[in-house]
């Protein structure tokens, strides 16, 4: 992954070109600015965050356009601690009296219940994220990826996150486990837990916790992919009401989707997967359960999962079908020079798209249920913001405080 910073200068006929020599780059725009304009040239500075080597978008942009200048500074870092726990800067005498015995047993004294324990400045604003990380082969993976969402959670909220990955033997041990630490903060969210397991583990412990419970896949990832396949069909001039979604690969994500596709018009949304248990729950929840074959004779978009390995024939796709991979290598072009250009690789959902947004409502308006409703909303402000160049819109605070606003009539202001 690489984090490059293009200073670009270009002809002034030529500077409405650039989305186009970018878009062949597999690099997600995180900014983009023009610096300045005169008669001759346009200067713009653009911010991209991608596999694709700095020599190879260089090469993309002189290629379409000769007279072009770039200059290109990768910026990636080696990795390291996202989230530091240090005290906040306190003088020392505040610092004495904060931590002295006194001061803490006046605290305790207001305490009533468990439920008033929630009231404490601590535990009021902290968020608990768990995994069992059952989803990879080596869980501690899983420990990354909650790190870098609760970083996301700090830094964008004024609330705390403190990731927790617990290495329990099965699902009871996981929800008994959760259920004992979900009183030291008000929020609780799930990730990266066993597909076949996700659904039942998050309906369980939903039933016995008091206090919000978010399936960041079910409700953060699904937002996401819904305004990808919302955007893609408006870049293509096709509305995805009255169409025929198929899933390939049904995850707790892609089962989200499947949800907020529907409240978005699709009139039939087909499933495959190899898994009997998972294609199951999911006719269970709405869906229909079919095969490779009759997804791409009947449907309109096709939206192939993370980590899903399967491979198309690019003889086999419809004219005006509109294929989203989100797994690298799934189409076969032998018998093709080029990519058709209604099949795109997209890269996994970014969790800067939903996490903050979703965690700022959570605590400020005091959210209990959050579901489809919330992610439908979510997904609506990654829409309605959108322009033609990319499927998603560049990310931003000014996005996460639309997203804060669109969920704000879910819950009661706190």
């Amino acid at each position: 992954m690489s984090l490059l910073t293009l200073d670009v200068q270009l002809p002034r006929n030529a500077s409405g070109n650039l989305p186009q020599l970018l878009n062949g780059s597999a690099n997600d725009v995180i900014s983009w600015n023009l610096l300045y304009s005169d008669p001759q040239s346009s200067y713009f500075r653009i911010e991209l965050l991608g596999h694709t080597r700095a020599a190879d978008v260089e090469s993309r942009i002189l290629e379409g356009c000769p007279q072009a200048r770039v200059k290109i500074k990768d910026d990636s870092a080696a990795p390291e601690a996202l989230l530091h726990t240090t005290p906040r800067s306190l003088d020392f005498r505040r610092a004495f009296h904060r931590t002295s015995p006194e001061f803490v047993e006046d605290a305790a004294g207001s305490i009533g219940s468990r439920a008033d324990a929630r009231k404490l400045t601590g535990i009021e604003n902290r968020a608990l994220l768990l995994s069992d990380g059952s989803m990879f082969q080596v869980r501690q993976k899983a420990l990354l990826g909650m790190e870098r969402d609760a970083y996301l959670i700090c830094k964008f909220t004024e609330h705390e996150a403190l990731p927790l990955l617990l290495e329990t033997r099965n699902e009871e041990e996981f929800i008994r486990n959760s259920l004992a630490l979900a009183g030291n903060a008000s929020v609780v969210r799930l990730s990266m837990l066993q597909r076949h397991m996700a659904a039942a583990v998050v309906d369980r412990m939903q039933e016995q916790l008091e206090c919000p419970l978010i399936h960041a896949e079910q409700v953060e990832s699904a937002s996401i992919l819904a305004a990808i396949v919302r955007n893609a069909g408006h870049f293509h001039q096709t509305e995805l009401g009255g169409k025929n979604v198929g899933l390939i690969g049904l995850s707790p994500a892609m089962c989200g989707l499947a949800e907020l596709l529907r409240r978005m018009g699709a009139v039939k949304v087909y499933g495959i997967d190899t898994d009997y248990s998972v294609a199951s729950r999911f006719e269970r929840e709405g869906g229909i359960a079919t095969s490779l074959d009759f997804a791409l004779e009947r449907c309109d978009f096709l939206i192939i999962a993370p980590q899903t390995p399967v491979l198309i024939d690019s003889k086999r796709l419809k004219e005006g079908q509109i294929v989203l991979s989100f797994t690298a290598s799934t189409l076969d072009t032998a018998s093709q020079e080029k990519q058709p250009e209604r099949y795109h690789y997209c890269q996994e959902p970014h969790p800067i798209y939903a996490a903050p947004g979703l965690m700022a409502s959570v605590f400020r308006y005091g959210i209990d249920s959050v579901g489809a409703e919330a992610a439908l909303r979510l997904a609506e402000v990654l829409i309605e913001r959108c322009g033609d160049n990319r499927f998603l819109p560049l990310p931003s605070e000014a996005l996460i405080q639309a997203q804060v606003q669109a969920l704000a009539p879910l819950g009661k202001s706190r």
